[in-house]
């Protein structure tokens, strides 16, 4: 048996008072039976056996709950499958994925846009929910619920992922973080951070 103690960092601790995870963690959480997942400093997660054994060496951003001996995890936009001992089953090449009842896995790959030269041959191609113009050389591509601003090149403009974005004006527009609303410039940098439950601006 274990438990968890936050002091404040998270670690993971037998009824002996041994330490099966170290100290080391910015969180610990378990995941299903015998196996718990544990976020660094850098909003990465690996996972661990109970005995304390780390068991995946790549990057993750999210590990869901096992379910069926498999747990979903998110790099990036897009969702794998792990199984219990963290070798990977499904690469996260998807927009969506779910475990049923029954074992097997439901997938939802991502849609492929084409852009078209002037003389109709193929000069890029991105996987993505949506694209769309949104201002001059500025394009907001959306992937997994997400908007990313890019420029005619699909060259990333800025770094902030974006539930929803307004109409620009005068080179600024409102967005919205996880319900929070900020304002954002055309070239990606943001004017106002995200976290006001509402916003307006001339």
């Amino acid at each position: 048996a274990t438990a968890f103690l936050a002091d404040p960092l998270a670690r993971v601790i037998d009824l002996d008072n041994k330490t099966v995870i170290p100290q080391i963690y910015k969180n610990v959480r378990a995941v299903g039976s015998l196996r718990y997942a544990a976020e660094r400093f850098d909003n990465k997660w690996v996972l661990y056996t109970e005995s304390g054994k780390q068991i995946t060496n790549f990057d993750i951003d999210s590990i869901g709950s096992f379910k069926k001996d498999y747990a979903i995890i998110r790099v990036g936009d897009f969702r794998g499958l792990i199984d219990r001992n963290g070798a990977m089953k499904i690469a996260p090449r998807n927009e969506e994925l779910g475990i049923n009842r029954d074992g097997t896995v439901s997938v939802r790959e991502p849609a492929t846009w084409l852009f078209l030269n002037g003389d109709n041959k193929l000069s890029k191609k991105i996987s993505a929910d949506s694209v769309g113009e949104i201002a001059k050389n500025l394009l907001g591509i959306k992937t997994s619920g997400l908007i990313q601003l890019t420029d005619y090149d699909l060259k990333p403009i800025g770094n902030t992922k974006i539930s929803t974005l307004g109409k620009f004006s005068n080179g600024k527009a409102a967005f919205t973080v996880n319900d929070k609303y900020g304002v954002i410039g055309n070239d990606g940098k943001v004017i106002i951070e995200p976290k006001y439950s509402a916003l307006k601006f001339d």
